[in-house]
């Protein structure tokens, strides 16, 4: 089991990762593997949970990543990280609320299941956060649903704190905050 870890952290010590806005080309691949999260976190849930997963999915792709070029101008802005071959790897974006230019909203964060537990995700949001603080962003928000406890407990570990809970259905929201 120590040669495991060892091994991992080797992998992900020696992995050179990437932070960038994105790119018209990469639009494919963000619906793709977005979809595709989606999918494989809600799958093993109660039907329920994946049916209304489903719609929330193709209610994003209709909408935010649809024809992203238009979308994700300034003062919003959407990042992928890449390795050293150019494989994307995941996403994260944050709207400016259009009526608050001083709150952002953290959204569209995924890493590709394969590339989990590498640091990824921290750096990811890390970039996210400082990206915010230099612009007049005051405070980051989010929403997350109960289940996905692995991105609650990276928000939590960034200083996000829970401001309000509410249901969908029987499906948990968590709304975070986080003050810059």
């Amino acid at each position: 089991m120590a040669w495991t870890i060892i091994y991992t952290f080797i992998i992900a010590e020696c992995m050179v990762v990437s932070l960038r806005r994105f790119k018209e080309s990469d639009e494919q691949w963000i619906r793709k593997e977005w979809r595709t999260s989606q999918e494989e976190l809600f799958a093993t849930q109660e039907p329920w949970v994946s049916e209304m997963t489903h719609e929330y999915t193709e209610e994003v792709l209709a909408d935010d990543l649809l024809q992203m070029s238009d979308k994700w101008k300034p003062p919003n802005v959407f990042f992928v990280a890449e390795d050293e071959r150019n494989n994307l790897l995941g996403t994260i974006a944050i709207k400016v609320a259009g009526s608050k230019p001083e709150t952002g909203e953290i959204c569209r964060f995924f890493v590709l299941r394969s590339k989990r537990c590498q640091g990824i995700g921290r750096k990811l949001v890390n970039h996210a956060i400082t990206w915010a603080k230099k612009t007049s962003i005051k405070v980051l928000t989010l929403e997350t649903t109960g289940y996905q406890v692995a991105a609650v407990n990276l928000y939590l570990s960034h200083g996000f704190e829970l401001s309000r809970t509410r249901s969908a259905g029987n499906l948990p929201v968590l709304h975070l905050q986080k003050s810059l």
